[in-house]
Parts: structure tokens; sequence; C-alpha cells
């Protein structure tokens, strides 16, 4: 007689183990996407309100309260226990931000943290009946400041391909101090690069250059410094500017008023023809826009003119400088966003410039013809100061006689930039 095993019930277990199985990844994906949906959207949640914060504090308005009403409009509103909504500056004690420079300015940072609490469903079964999310976003308030044009170069040549757009002649000693060179050309073969110094006896000295192209030199010419980068000056540049007349707020000052004047004055206001109208020798502060179409505002011979704190708006025509008796700087303290401009010739206005420093003349600010020759020389045995930033074109520097250019930062035009916000983390 043969006794068989009884194998009834197996199954059952199998399919229990299986059936366990299957509960957990049912658990794993039910409750796992709904926490990872959550983080996310929390994390959206976060950043959205850190953005809003910095916005407020640029507008002056109440950042915090900013925060928590964008955060509470995607679905996350402070109630202390399932979602808690922090709103601090980094500098505050309880705030967590990390990975900012060291010399950062905490109080621009603002930290926004997301705490969640999840429930699940099917991973009760083993105690776990919540998933607790935490998540942050920090973004900064760039407030509102003012920088120079071109990385603070005192001369600037922004012609792209000149050969050369920055051309010293002369025999005469040019010397630039407090800044460096910048030329915009890409110009790198034939005699005449993008920044050409061949002359003979002449001596060009800078503290650094930044050219894009190509550097002529003469057995005879000095440079103070010949590198192609400046390790002591910020805001460098030494790769060219596609578009270099983007990178500056475009002056707009001319109202309807008409130029006043009398035998020896001239008062701010608009200015057709030639200039000046007669034979005035003082300047009263104030904003000149001069439409010369085809003549010019010219100071030659033995023409003196005084004008202190004044801005020359040229709409059309050239400027011709060559007097020994001329005093002009811009303005400071007047109008906050044209101070330290001197001349500007408006976009489209690309007459020459020359300025020849002859006898005791004085010229501070600075001088932007970006689409203009600019013709610069030394005109006094002495050696003339030209106390200025030069953006232009092209420039020439030339003449037989010594020539300076200072530049210092607080005499210069220096155009407020926006404030800005940015996500850091």
């Amino acid at each position: 007689m043969t006794l068989k095993t009884v194998e009834k019930g197996q199954a059952l277990i199998l399919i229990a183990l299986a059936a366990i199985g299957l509960f957990a990844f049912a658990a794993l994906a039910i409750d796992g996407s709904m926490a990872f949906s959550d983080k996310r959207q929390a994390q959206n949640a976060a950043d959205t309100a850190a953005l809003a914060a910095v916005l407020a504090k640029i507008r002056g308005n109440d950042w915090e309260a900013a925060a928590r009403s964008r955060a509470s409009s995607n679905g996350y509103t402070q109630n202390g226990t399932t979602q808690i909504v922090e709103v601090y500056l980094c500098n505050n004690a309880n705030a967590s931000c990390t990975g900012l420079p060291a010399d950062a300015d905490l109080t621009q940072y603002i930290q926004v943290k997301i705490t969640s609490h999840v429930n699940t469903y099917f991973t009760r079964v083993v105690g776990k009946s919540e998933v607790v999310n935490r998540v942050d976003s920090v973004t900064r308030a760039v407030p509102s400041y003012r920088s120079s044009l071109f990385g603070g170069n005192a001369l600037v040549a922004l012609n792209k391909a000149a050969c050369p757009a920055l051309d010293f002649k002369g025999s005469s000693t040019t010397t630039v101090t407090g800044s460096g060179v910048f030329v915009n050309s890409d110009c790198g073969s034939g005699s005449n690069q993008a920044f050409n110094a061949s002359t003979g006896s002449g001596v060009f000295n800078t503290p650094c250059l930044n050219i894009v192209g190509g550097v002529t030199l003469g057995t005879n010419t000095v440079l103070n410094s010949p590198g192609t980068s400046c390790a002591n000056q910020t805001n460098n540049l030494g790769m060219q500017i596609s578009d270099p007349l983007t990178t500056f707020t475009k002056p707009n000052p001319c109202g309807t008023t008409a130029g006043a004047y009398d035998s020896t004055t001239l008062n701010p206001g608009n200015y057709s023809g030639a200039f000046p109208p007669g034979n005035q020798t003082q300047m009263n502060p104030g904003i000149y826009c001069i439409d010369a179409g085809n003549q010019s505002f010219a100071l030659q011979g033995g023409q003196t003119l005084t004008g202190n704190n004044v801005l020359i708006y040229m709409k059309s025509g050239s400027i011709s400088w060559t007097s020994g008796g001329i005093h002009l700087s811009a303005m400071q303290g007047m109008n906050s966003f044209y101070d330290g401009l001197l001349l500007y010739l408006a976009e489209g206005s690309c007459a020459d410039v020359s300025i020849t420093g002859n006898g005791s003349s004085s010229f501070v600010g600075t001088i932007l013809a970006p689409c203009s020759l600019v013709k610069l020389a030394g005109g006094s045995s002495t050696g003339s100061i030209l106390e200025n930033q030069i953006i232009a074109d092209k420039i020439t520097l030339t003449g037989n006689n010594n020539l300076s250019i200072n530049f210092n930062i607080q005499q210069q035009w220096q155009p407020p930039m926006p404030p800005a916000i940015q996500i850091t983390q």
C-alpha cells in the first residue's frame, strides 16, 4: 500500500507572501509618490515665496508678508503643525543659509523654509504614519548701485574692427593714471593693429592694457605695463563687446526750454546752430542741449569759457576745443543720474571731437562719444592734464607736447544700475 503526501494549502502561503510584496510595492508607489510630489510642490512654493520676498524688499514693502502670502497661494500656510513656513534674513540666527560668499552682506539674502507633513496610507501598517518634507530657498535682493562704464578704463575705443582703434602719434609722452586702456577692436594683423604706438620717439605710459586684438609698438615706445590685463583693477574687460552701445543707459536730458543768454553768460536749455552763439565767457550750471547741425561747438584762439556743474548734450555737430582758456567740469550733486557726465554725443551723432590741452585749460568728467573719432593732444609746453574718462568709437593721441589723462572714479559718470533679484540656492 502506497502513502501519498498531501500538498493542499501551499499555494495559499505563496499567494500570501506575494501579496505582502505587492502591498509593499503599492505602499512605496502610492505613499512615496505623494511624498515626492509634495516635496517638489513645496520646493516650488519656497522658490516663488523667496522671489516674492526679495522683490518686495527692493520695492520697500513688507517682504516677510509677501513671502507668506505667496507660499499660501501655493498651498502652504503656516499652521504650526502640518505646515510650517519660516522667512528670515540670512543674518538671523534661525536662518541656515549656506554656500554664500565669505564677504556676502547677509542682509541682502532672504531664506524661506517650508516644513510639510504628508500623511501616509499604506505604510501605517509598519508604524510610519507620515513623511516630513523640509525644503528651503535663498534669494538675494541686489540694491541699486552705481558703476563706471567699461570697467572704469580711462581710455575706451569701442570700434570692433578698426586697425588701429586707438592710435598714438607724435613725439610727446602720454601718461594715463588711475586706470587703464580698453580697446574693443579684434584687429590683429598688419603694421597697425588694434592698438598702435609705433611712433619713434613718443612714450605711452599706462597702468594696464585691456586689448582684444593686437598691439603694435615702436622701438622707442615704453609701456608701463604691456600686459593684457590689470590684476589690481576690478571689472576688467579683455573680451570683445559685440554691441558696445547696449552697455550703458542712453541719456536723454533735453526738455523744451530754449537757452537764454546775454553778451557774457549762457544759461541751460536748448540751442540751435553754432555754439556758443556769441563771445560768452560763462556757462551757468545745468544741462545744455545743442543741435548744431553741420556746425560745431568751437572754442579756439583766445576764446575763454568757464562752466562748472554742466552737462553738454550734443544732438548734432562737432566739438573743437583748442583754446587755452576753457574750464569745463561735469555736474556733481545736482542731478544724480548725470553726475560726472561732461559731454555726450547723442546716439547717431558721430561728428569728430577734437580737444587740445592748451594753456591752463581744464576738463573734468566723462566724455561719451560712442560713434565718434576723438582726437586728444597736449598743447602746452609745460604739459596738459585732462581729468576725464574718454569713451569713443576711435581715439587718436597726437601732438608734440606731453599729455596726462588722470582718471578719478569719483569725478566720472557712474550711471545707476537697476536693482536685481537672483536665486542663490
